[in-house]
């Protein structure tokens, strides 16, 4: 049997069915050639599959997809934080800390399926080498589909957030804040020229609004604020990881605003600036000396990485992947520790 291929211009009416996948309820049409990409006059050639060849995907396939661990952290880790600081007195009962996990990783979950849709039209996640086990580029899920997901995740995090917000009516402000960054965000995000005011709304989200949204005190915002600059650090990390796809696309966010001779000294400068804050929150809530062995262990770290993270000359090839992979395990090992001092005071 022929392979039949069907090649589309953005704007019109048959490119936005065939990458929706709205076009037939039989057949798939995967993007398998991308020509000026982020252009008005791109060009897609698609391959028509039917989806009964498609091979099936689990749910927790799919869910890995989307929330890869180093962003399943954005959440978790803030709710072990306050689970173990206060492990001697708790102040959230079990049953409420079970609503607030499921709640904040359906509500990361709807995020990251809008954002990625949103790459996957746009053109960035159609041509970056690592998406060829995607949802949408393997056809597993159209556009049209997660679109409909996104409205059924929202739901259910809505209905999961009730008993939180009615144990606890101050959590309303942090969702109320935290829906506005969103949509702030995601409708400038939508400009390419504005993807990084997307990243600022995506740290200030998993900082201070989930912090006070776990546990609304005023002491809870200064944890925020310093868990902010972890998330912006790994955000600004995966867009060094892709600098040359993102370039190709005409992606544009602080890492590829600079030329790339630039970007690994913004990647450490914020690393840097990230374990900065972690002294000063320390300082100030007067533990810099209990904390001090994390802090030193990874600078030990840090350096050896910066080394290597200076030397990069180019972004294709391995070299950058094996770097990023380790500014990805410094960012799990501060959390280690941090949560192996927490245990040792609990």
């Amino acid at each position: 049997m022929s392979v039949q291929y069907l090649t589309a211009k953005k704007g019109t009416l048959e490119f936005d069915q065939l990458i929706r996948g709205s076009f037939s309820k039989t057949q798939r049409a995967l993007p398998v050639q991308n020509l000026r990409v982020g252009a008005e006059d791109e060009v897609v050639t698609f391959e028509i599959v039917e989806v009964a060849k498609i091979s099936s995907s689990s749910l927790f396939q799919i869910f890995k997809e989307f929330l890869p661990i180093k962003k399943l952290l954005f959440v978790l880790f803030p709710i072990f934080y306050f689970s173990l600081r206060d492990f001697n007195k708790p102040v959230i009962s079990g049953t409420e800390l079970i609503f607030i996990i499921v709640g904040l990783v359906l509500s990361l979950l709807a995020v990251q399926i809008q954002i990625d849709v949103r790459d996957f039209i746009s053109g960035y996640d159609r041509i970056r080498g690592v998406l060829g086990q995607k949802v949408m580029q393997k056809g597993f899920r159209t556009v049209q589909q997660l679109e409909l997901d996104f409205k059924k995740i929202t739901c259910a995090a809505a209905v999961t957030a009730i008993l939180p917000l009615v144990v606890e009516p101050k959590r309303i402000f942090a969702v109320v804040v935290a829906t506005l960054l969103f949509i702030f965000g995601y409708k400038m995000g939508v400009s390419r020229k504005n993807r990084l005011n997307r990243d600022f709304a995506l740290a200030l989200i998993a900082g201070p609004c989930l912090a006070y949204g776990i546990l609304p005190v005023a002491s809870s915002l200064l944890f925020g604020c310093v868990w902010s600059f972890f998330v912006f650090f790994v955000l600004q990390l995966e867009h060094f990881q892709h600098y040359f796809a993102q370039t190709e696309a005409g992606e544009k966010n602080l890492i590829t605003l600079r030329s790339f001779d630039q970007a690994p000294r913004i990647i450490w400068w914020l690393w840097g600036l990230s374990l900065l804050v972690y002294v000063l929150m320390r300082m100030a809530t007067s533990q810099l000396f209990l904390w001090i062995g994390s802090v030193l262990i990874l600078l030990v770290l840090s350096f050896k990485w910066r080394k290597s993270l200076l030397h990069l000359k180019s972004p294709a090839g391995s070299e950058i992947e094996k770097i990023t992979l380790v500014g990805y395990q410094l960012y799990f090992a501060f959390m280690g520790l941090w949560i192996v001092e927490l245990l040792f005071q609990a």
